[in-house]
């Protein structure tokens, strides 16, 4: 059990020395861009599904 503790100070130390503001945005502006493709992705199946199920039912919307 000993070993578990000094794990969990040594992590917790290097997250409170590492994790800062600066960091964090760093890290968000390089997910960004999947971020947005990710939301682009679903617009566009979200779309085609409308799309494919109101053709089957002879509603096409264009």
């Amino acid at each position: 059990m000993e070993g578990t503790v000094a794990m969990g100070e040594a992590l917790n130390t290097a997250l409170t020395n590492n994790i800062t503001p600066a960091s964090i945005i760093t890290e968000f502006t390089s997910i960004l861009p999947w971020v947005a493709g990710m939301v682009g992705a679903a617009f566009v199946i979200y779309e085609a599904r409308k799309l494919i199920k109101g053709a089957a039912k002879g509603k096409v919307r264009v």
